[in-house]
This record gives C-alpha cells, sequence and structure tokens, in this order.
C-alpha cells in the first residue's frame, strides 16, 4: 500500500515586443515619438515527489517535497524622440528559488474525516537591476498549518469546516522599478521593497450530489498581512506642466474579505454540463 511519486516539470519561455507610441500636445503643436522594447525569457523548472504511507483502514501518512525554480530576464528600453531614456532603460535578472517540506496525517472516524497538515517553505529571491549595479535579495522561510474536517450527513451529502495558511509573492513587473512606460505623463513603477502577503482563510462548506445536479455552498473569511494594492501618486511636472502620475504596488496593511459563494452544476447530458457560480463578498 505504499506509494511514492515523483515528479519534474522544466519550461522555457520568451516573449520579445516592440510598442511605438504617440504623444500628441494640446498646448503645443508638436508630436513626440517614444519606441519601446520589452524582451522577456523565463525558464522554470519544478521538482515534487510525494509520499503516501496507509496505516490499516483508518488513518494514512503522507509527505512531500516540492522545488520550485525560476530565473526570468526582462530587457527594457524606451527611446524618446531616438534619444535613449535611461530612467526607463535597464536589464532586470529575477531568480526564485522556493523550497518546500510538507507533511499530512489523515483519520476516518466514522462519518468524519479529518486531515491534519504542515508545510514550510524555504524562500530566496534576487533582484538584479544589472544596467543599474542595483542588487537586492530577500530570504524569508514560512510555516503553513491547515486542517480540514468533513462529515458525512448522508451516501451525497457532507458538511466540511477548512482551515489553511496561503501566501502570494510578488513577481516580476510588480518589484522592478524600471517597468512599464505607457507615456510621458502616465507611468508604472515596480517596488522592489514589496513583501510576499500571508493569508488565513476559513471555510465552511456544504455539498449535495443528486442525479444530475451538484450544490456546493460556503461561507468563508480570509484574513491577510501584508495586504498589496495598486498606489497612484504624483511625482511632479512634465516639460508642459502637466502632472506626472506614477503607479506603483505597495503593501497597505490588513484586508478582511469575507463572503458566500453557491455552485450549481447540472449535467441534462453525459456529452453537456452547465454551470453557474455566485460569489458575494465584502471587503
Amino acid at each position: 500500500g505504499h506509494k511514492l511519486t515523483i515528479d519534474a516539470s522544466f519550461s522555457d519561455s520568451k516573449n520579445f515586443s516592440n510598442a511605438t507610441i504617440f504623444d500628441n500636445s494640446t498646448l503645443h503643436p508638436s508630436t513626440g515619438i517614444d519606441l519601446t522594447k520589452n524582451n522577456q525569457e523565463q525558464r522554470r523548472s519544478l521538482i515534487q515527489a510525494d509520499y503516501v504511507l496507509p496505516i490499516g483502514n483508518k488513518y494514512q501518512f503522507e509527505a512531500g517535497y516540492r522545488g520550485n525554480f525560476v530565473n526570468a530576464l526582462t530587457d527594457y528600453a524606451v527611446l524618446n524622440n531616438g534619444i535613449v531614456n535611461t530612467s526607463f532603460t535597464n536589464v532586470l535578472e529575477y531568480v526564485e528559488n522556493v523550497n518546500a517540506l510538507y507533511t499530512q496525517f489523515g483519520i476516518k472516524m466514522n462519518k468524519l474525516s479529518m486531515l491534519y497538515g504542515l508545510r514550510f517553505e524555504d524562500s530566496n529571491i534576487e533582484i538584479n537591476q544589472l544596467t543599474s549595479s542595483q542588487f537586492k535579495t530577500k530570504k524569508y522561510t514560512n510555516f503553513f498549518p491547515s486542517a480540514f474536517f468533513t462529515y458525512e450527513l448522508g451516501d451525497d451529502t457532507n458538511l466540511s469546516l477548512n482551515y489553511s495558511k496561503r501566501i502570494n509573492r510578488p513577481r516580476g513587473r510588480q518589484i522592478n522599478p524600471f517597468s512599464t512606460y505607457s507615456s510621458n505623463i502616465n507611468l508604472f513603477r515596480g517596488n522592489p521593497d514589496l513583501n510576499p502577503s500571508l493569508t488565513d482563510a476559513v471555510d465552511l462548506g456544504f455539498l449535495k450530489k443528486m442525479e444530475k445536479i451538484t450544490l456546493s455552498t460556503s461561507v468563508y473569511y480570509n484574513y491577510t498581512k501584508n495586504s498589496a494594492q495598486h498606489v497612484r501618486y504624483v511625482e511632479g511636472l512634465n516639460e508642459n506642466g502637466i502632472p506626472i502620475t506614477t503607479m506603483s504596488f505597495v503593501n497597505i496593511g490588513e484586508e478582511n474579505r469575507s463572503g458566500f459563494e453557491f455552485t450549481l452544476n447540472y449535467t441534462p447530458y453525459k456529452w453537456w454540463k452547465l454551470n453557474s457560480n455566485l460569489n458575494v463578498f465584502r471587503t
């Protein structure tokens, strides 16, 4: 009854794009031409191993490892009327290495099923601005507990109560201070000091299966620390006296989200499925 599974995945992607922006001023009869270059390359490797050990008919033990490794290179350049704009021209290398270990223990007692889990993650991130020789590293470790309880009210009906801790890491565009140029008055700049968001999630669910209909409802509450949001602010004036606004990401604080979700699946025939979903929440 032992089971060992090992999976590996490797991907290599490239994306090259150029854009031309025409700046027309209503204050002065002039037209400017901006050229942008955005060349991106990314290599991603994923290695995962899972081990399952059944203990009798009531218990099950699981353990595993997951390694996620990302190396992304972004070559971004802006030319204003043929002149390189050094404020928006840079080569960014983003390296993310996350090693995780986890264990789970499941118990089945009559109509009650319980699953307890704990995941440990070690994250190492490098943000290298190669053109400007600016280097920043972020290292942090996290523990993610989880608990799932399911009670069978009938053969096709169950009630569940779940808790889990989650993480949302910032990505390349969110932390690259040399990011997107859309015009000389609307800018976007990433925040290299952006920290990951951590969420505690609780969910109370009800599931009912019928011959052709499956009904699923849940009431949930999420509490997030270091919630990241868009912030727009004025950074000065351009050559025509028009305000320059910059949008960036900032850890603004805590976020409380509560809601109700309703899902209905109807299968009138084997070849036809109808799915509907309603999610009402308050943040």
